[in-house]
């Protein structure tokens, strides 16, 4: 399968036959469409008013070990411990509100390594602007409220 890269120039980009595909999935009645996949933070598009999430990482992922998961550059680097959730509120049975709760993979050598914890701080800028940038092909804004992204969307 062939991929192309998107105006960020990203890993993440979506294939070239899935904006397709889930523009038809929300004209067929889906409320929200989420790409799952690939490990790393993938852009959001709002289609006639539903959310599209390209990508919203992993919420356990063990990769390597403590050691080399605590190498700022080596996360940096691979973007696989950065990730997110969503969660989407409705109203009058339409999508109003999308929040983006940036995570960070745990990485102390404990029974959690792998899972997630909520970031915060420089990690959630960092997290929520990788989202937004990958979201900018679409025009998609993601103000900042307490370290939580959220998305307003037009009633």
């Amino acid at each position: 399968m062939r991929t192309r890269v998107g105006s960020t120039g990203s890993r993440s980009s979506a294939a070239e036959f899935q904006p397709e595909l889930f523009h038809q999935a929300i004209d067929a009645g889906a409320d929200i469409v989420v790409r799952s996949g690939p490990h790393i933070l993938g852009g959001v598009e709002i289609y006639k008013g539903k959310p599209i999430f390209y990508g919203l990482s992993s919420l356990f992922f063990t990769f390597g070990s403590p050691e080399t998961a605590s190498d700022p550059a080596y996360r940096q680097r691979t973007g696989f411990f950065d990730n997110a959730v969503s969660v989407t509120e409705f109203k009058n049975g339409k999508p109003s509100v999308v929040r983006i709760y940036p995570l960070v993979t745990i990485i102390d050598p404990t029974p959690a390594f792998g899972g997630s914890k909520i970031a915060t701080g420089e990690d959630a800028r960092r997290i929520l602007a990788t989202i937004e940038k990958e979201s900018a092909q679409w025009g998609t804004k993601i103000p900042i409220e307490n370290d939580v992204g959220v998305i307003r969307l037009a009633p």
